[in-house]
């Protein structure tokens, strides 16, 4: 699943920068309202809902780290479902695929090749599959592959014509993931070190 960019182009601010003002702007303003629980449990709702891993990691982990809002209620609140989010994503570090075999993804166009690549993506030894056809054939194969995300690279080899397009099985998925992770556990030691008081 594709997470949400949290970037505009040109002039504009980006979504980070909006939402990081924002949620110090109520921060700022949560001094004159910690008597009020509702407003507390109101705000930290809208504030903490959806928690998408950008938007946690870029905007609230670094106004929690700065340290201008320790003492609030408000941003205890917000440490602890950001502690939580954090403890939740990194529960489980990711392992390696334990086989070649790869999911053919579900896409709605380009049957055709998906079915042609269906055999060599379900081997869980075969990790090349070579696709000797004319220029027209080999493009629409790269489109399909490019339109989705999957662990395959691709070259193509030019010894004899027509060429051939090579895709090759990768653990790209895997490496992802686990950078992910190793980023999500250094920031989780990072804001337990830090604290909110």
């Amino acid at each position: 699943m594709k997470e949400t960019s949290y970037y505009y182009v040109g002039d504009r601010p980006s979504r980070k920068e909006a939402a990081a003002a924002t949620v110090e702007n109520v921060l700022a303003l949560s001094s004159q309202t910690e008597t009020y629980p509702d407003w507390i449990k109101g705000i930290l709702e809208r504030i903490t809902g959806p928690m998408p891993r950008k938007y946690v990691n870029q905007v609230l982990v670094p106004i929690l780290l700065s340290g201008k809002y320790n003492g609030r209620k408000l941003a205890r609140a917000i440490y602890e479902a950001c502690l939580q989010d954090l403890k939740a994503r990194t529960a489980v570090k990711p392992s390696p695929p334990s086989d070649w075999a790869r999911k053919t993804p579900e896409s709605t166009s380009n049957q055709k090749i998906w079915e042609i690549l269906r055999p060599f993506l379900s081997s869980p030894t075969q990790q090349v599959f070579d696709y000797q056809r004319n220029q027209s054939y080999r493009t629409e194969m790269e489109w399909a592959v490019k339109d989705v995300q999957i662990d395959l690279k691709m070259e193509t080899i030019r010894k004899k014509r027509p060429y051939t397009l090579r895709l090759i099985k990768t653990q790209a998925a895997y490496e992802r993931a686990l950078k992910k992770w190793k980023e999500d556990v250094a920031i989780l030691e990072r804001l337990i070190e830090a604290g909110v008081g």
